[in-house]
């Protein structure tokens, strides 16, 4: 069985509080497919999310909102013969997570297809159920985190994961960073089917942004 665990730490300013852990883990299941090109679009598919995350998210690594915590992010992805729900969840578990995902891949032309399931768990904000799905075509030469949809997720969750552990009013300013970037994608060109798969998140992130005054005073 073949397994990557792939890795970016974002640097933390000053000392996070216990319950956050040292990190939080984006796990990754890779469901095994007789097809080799599928599952080579989906490696590289993973490659190229791991290479731009950092980026994504290094905003907000070097802010400095008092006591806010910055969390270091592992982005862990392991092949598996399949993954449920059970798996999901109970992986979710295991250790701080910011998502844990299911990712199938189907190769046509010249492109690859992955069909996601995502679990946010306790992360979940505003949606109506811990659960995020999208599909959507992969040109891995094309890549480009400003159309990544998974970014969307990941920011959310990042968002969420913050006000979690810091709920206090000096969170805020870092928080409505991280959730008006992910709104940024609303406008931004996902693929065809994805104001469809992402309209009850996109209500979610609205909903945080409103309820914490962002882009106004309290």
């Amino acid at each position: 069985m073949l397994a990557a665990v792939l890795a970016f730490a974002l640097l933390a300013t000053g000392r996070a509080p216990a319950e956050t852990g040292a990190t939080r883990v984006i796990m990754l299941f890779v469901i095994n497919t007789p097809d080799d090109n599928a599952m080579k679009g989906v490696t590289e598919w993973i490659q190229a999310f791991k290479n731009n995350l950092r980026f994504l998210l290094s905003d907000f690594a070097n802010e400095n909102p008092g006591t806010d915590p910055v969390f270091k992010v592992l982005l862990v992805s392991k092949n598996v013969e399949t993954a449920d729900t059970d798996l999901l969840e109970s992986s979710f578990l295991t250790q701080p997570s910011l998502q844990v995902l299911s990712t199938i891949g189907r190769f046509a032309g010249h492109s690859t297809f992955v069909d996601n399931d995502i679990y946010l768990g306790d992360l979940r904000g505003r949606l109506k159920a811990p659960y995020v799905h999208f599909s959507r075509e992969i040109e891995p030469g094309l890549y480009s985190i400003n159309r990544e949809a998974l970014a969307v997720v990941t920011l959310y969750a990042y968002g969420m994961a913050l006000a979690k552990a810091s709920p206090a009013d000096s969170s805020r300013y870092v928080i409505c960073k991280v959730l008006d970037r992910a709104n940024m994608y609303r406008d931004r060109d996902l693929g065809a089917d994805m104001k469809m798969y992402f309209d009850e998140l996109f209500k979610a992130i609205s909903y945080e942004l409103e309820a914490r005054a962002c882009g106004g005073k309290k």
